[in-house]
C-alpha cells in the first residue's frame, strides 16, 4: 500500500501547472526570500528573472501570485500574528530579505524580527513623495533599510536626498521576463487599451490621479474604442462605460498581454494638471507590459515614460487631451510597431537583473 502511495502520478486534471516553473538553483548563490503583501507583478518579475540566474527564492505573502511559481517555498499568513511567527520560522532559511512595500508594516516586523541578516526595501509607494506627508512607518523603513530598490532614477534620486540615505541603492524598472513576449501575429488591431486600477471621477483621495474617465472620454470623442481591464466594481464600470468604455475586468498574467496584443495603443498617463512629481516620474507595470505584448503606446503627464517612448519611437506623447487624432495620426504607426518589436529583447528584466544581483553581493559583502 506504501509503495503505490509513493508512486501515485498527479495528473493535469489533479493539479494545475504553473505558467512558469521551477528553475535549477545553483548552490553557490545566496538564498533570497521575497516578501509582498500581495505579491505584486513587480516582485515576480524579478523573482522569474533571478530564478533563471539559479538564486534560491522563498515567498511570504498574504496573497499568493496566481499562475506563476519559481519560488523554492512559500509562505502565507493572515494577519499580524501569523505573520510574526512565519518570521520567526524562516529568519534562519535565507541568507537575504527582500521586502516590497507598501505597507511599510511589513519591513518594520521582517526588521524586529530578523535582527542579523540583510533586509532590502523595494521602493513600489511613498507617501512622503505621493502625498507630500507620510508617517512613522516610511520614516523607520528607510532608517533601517540596507539598501533600497526603485522603480525610476528620478524616484531614486529624490527619495535618497530626501532622507539623506547613504547605503547602497538601485533603480530597477519593472520590466517584464522575456519568457512573456508574445508572438507578433498577423492581425488586425484596433483602438485603445488601458491596464490597471482607475478610480471614479468623484474620488478626491490620495488616489485621485487615478481617475481617467475625462481622458477615455476624451478618446471615445474623437472615435476611439477604449478598452479598459482591471480591478473594478459595478458602480465604477457603469461610470467609464458613460465615458465610451468597454470594461473587461481582471485577466490572469500571460491571458491579459495575449489581451493587450489585440490593440492598435496601450494608454499609461494620469489627468492631473499639472502632474505632481509621483505621476512624472511613474514607471508603471502597464507601460512595460505593453512592450511586451508588441503594442505602441501612448504616454500622458509621465515624463519619464516619454522620454523611452521618444528614445526609442515606439510610441506617442501626447501633449493634450484635445486633438487626440490629430496627434496620433501625425505618427506612423507600422514604423513605431516595427521600433517596438526591435527592441523588446533588449529592454526585458532578464537583461537588467544583474543590478539587482550586485546589490545583492554588495549588502551580503561577497
Amino acid at each position: 500500500m506504501n509503495k503505490q502511495l509513493e508512486q501515485f502520478e498527479l495528473s493535469k486534471q489533479d493539479l494545475i501547472e504553473p505558467t512558469i516553473k521551477y528553475f535549477p538553483v545553483d548552490p553557490s548563490k545566496p538564498s533570497v526570500c521575497m516578501i509582498g503583501w500581495h505579491s505584486c507583478i513587480r516582485l515576480t518579475k524579478q523573482a522569474i528573472a533571478l530564478a533563471k540566474q539559479g538564486w534560491r527564492l522563498g515567498l511570504l505573502t498574504n496573497r499568493h501570485p496566481t499562475g506563476i511559481n519559481v519560488f523554492d517555498k512559500t509562505y502565507v499568513f493572515s494577519d499580524d500574528a501569523q505573520l510574526q511567527r512565519m518570521l520567526e520560522e524562516i529568519k534562519d532559511k535565507y541568507d537575504l530579505f527582500h521586502v516590497h512595500n507598501e505597507p511599510n508594516a511589513l519591513f518594520i516586523r521582517t526588521k524586529a524580527i530578523i535582527k542579523d541578516k540583510p533586509i532590502i526595501l523595494d521602493v513600489h509607494d511613498s507617501d512622503l513623495l505621493r502625498r507630500g506627508h507620510c508617517k512613522d512607518d516610511e520614516i523607520m523603513a528607510f532608517s533601517h533599510a540596507d539598501a533600497t530598490v526603485h522603480v525610476s532614477e528620478p524616484i531614486r534620486e529624490y527619495i535618497t536626498n530626501i532622507y539623506n540615505y547613504k547605503k547602497p541603492t538601485i533603480t530597477l524598472e519593472s520590466r517584464c521576463s522575456i519568457d512573456f513576449l508574445i508572438e507578433d501575429k498577423e492581425h488586425s488591431r484596433f483602438g485603445v487599451v488601458y491596464e490597471g486600477g482607475v478610480r471614479a471621477p468623484e474620488d478626491v483621495n490620495d488616489f485621485s490621479y487615478r481617475n481617467i474617465w475625462p481622458i477615455c472620454n476624451a478618446f471615445s470623442k474623437e472615435g476611439y474604442e477604449f478598452h479598459m481591464y482591471g480591478p473594478t466594481n459595478k458602480l465604477m464600470a457603469q461610470k467609464y462605460k458613460e465615458a465610451g468604455v468597454t470594461v473587461h475586468g481582471g485577466k490572469e498574467y500571460l491571458s491579459l498581454l495575449l489581451e493587450l496584443s489585440k490593440y492598435e495603443w496601450g494608454f499609461s498617463g494620469f489627468i492631473q494638471d499639472p502632474p505632481k512629481k509621483h505621476i512624472r516620474w511613474a514607471s508603471t507595470n502597464k507601460f512595460w507590459e505593453y512592450i511586451n505584448a508588441g503594442t505602441p503606446l501612448i504616454v500622458y503627464n509621465t515624463e519619464v515614460q516619454a522620454e523611452m517612448v521618444e528614445k526609442y519611437r515606439i510610441g506617442v506623447v501626447l501633449r493634450s487631451i484635445k486633438g487626440i487624432r490629430n496627434q496620433l495620426e501625425s505618427y506612423d504607426w507600422e514604423e513605431l510597431h516595427k521600433n517596438l518589436l526591435a527592441i523588446r529583447e533588449e529592454v526585458c528584466m532578464e537583461k537588467h537583473i544583474h543590478k539587482l544581483e550586485n546589490l545583492y553581493y554588495k549588502v551580503l559583502n561577497k
